[in-house]
């Protein structure tokens, strides 16, 4: 498989290094595109090179990888949006790539918007009786805009492309979700950022969303939170659409970083009656404010 295009400069740092116990998680941080990731240790960084420049990075676990690069596009489709360019960008931009099967919205942890993609792919076999090939189903695929228009050469840089190995979906999943601009900060928690490191920004609020069922007697309480550097300035919680009973929803806290460092939060899951002890699931992140 061939992928034309990339252009990354690429610094790997530890994350809030030395900010708690035991292994933490890494940055990619893109400084000529202006964006990053995190991931989790014990991947390695390859870069990828493209003529004399580093276009972009494998983060490899064993066998398996997440390419993350920028794409260029022909100058054919330099007119086009980002909404438009991703409805065809693996198409244009990766062989044996024919058309889209599905295009689903996403938002990462700190409000940037962007596309989870699959895609129809022709694969070539050789067998006995000749060449033989049969389509599949390939992805998810995820893409970015970049905030600000850049070019390679004279063709447009239209997105940037997150392409696990199938094996590491779930690891793609908290990478996807850690996507933010230099000057970005941390918007939204959900479930799968369990355990995960963000930033944020003094003043301005982020919200932490988990799902719950208050009709099973169970409900979210927060077990850790440094007042001195928190605010919760709203709670609640939210019904799901469907109107049915016993149905779920979801429940919500909206936080103020009060001041810089770092501080945790900690919420667990039980019934009041039952005790903290008897916690079925719990949510924890650690955030650096600044």
């Amino acid at each position: 498989m061939k992928l034309r295009g990339w252009l990354f400069l690429i610094l790997c740092v530890p994350l809030l290094a030395g900010c708690g116990d035991g292994a933490q998680d890494r940055t990619y941080k893109n400084n000529e595109f202006g964006f990053s990731v995190s991931f989790p240790p014990g991947y390695q960084v390859k870069p990828i090179t493209w003529v004399k420049e580093e276009t972009g990075a494998e983060l490899r676990l064993g066998e398996r990888k997440i390419t993350i690069q920028a794409l260029p596009t022909g100058l054919n489709y330099a007119g086009l949006t980002f909404d438009q360019y991703v409805r065809i960008a693996a198409s244009v931009d990766i062989q044996n790539f024919q058309k889209l099967i599905s295009l689903e919205p996403i938002i990462s942890a700190y409000g940037i918007s962007g596309y989870r993609t699959y895609w129809e792919v022709i694969e070539h076999n050789d067998g006995d009786d000749g060449q033989v090939d049969r389509t599949v189903t390939v992805g998810p695929l995820y893409y970015f805009p970049l905030k600000y228009p850049r070019k390679l050469g004279e063709q447009p840089v239209k997105a940037v492309l997150i392409y696990p190995d199938p094996a590491l979906s779930v690891e793609a999943e908290g990478i996807v979700a850690s996507f933010r601009y230099e000057d970005s900060f941390l918007r939204l928690l959900r479930g799968q950022q369990h355990g995960k490191q963000f930033l944020a920004s003094r003043d301005k609020p982020f919200r932490i969303e988990l799902a719950a069922n208050p009709t099973t007697g169970y409900n979210w309480y927060i077990a850790q939170l440094d007042e001195t550097r928190f605010k919760v300035r709203r709670s609640g919680y939210d019904p799901d659409q469907t109107g049915r009973v016993g149905g779920g929803g979801t429940s919500y806290w909206e936080i103020i970083p009060l001041k810089a460092g770092v501080g945790t939060i900690k919420l667990l899951y039980y019934r009041v009656w039952e005790g903290a002890a008897k916690a079925v699931d719990q949510f924890q992140v650690r955030v650096l404010v600044l």
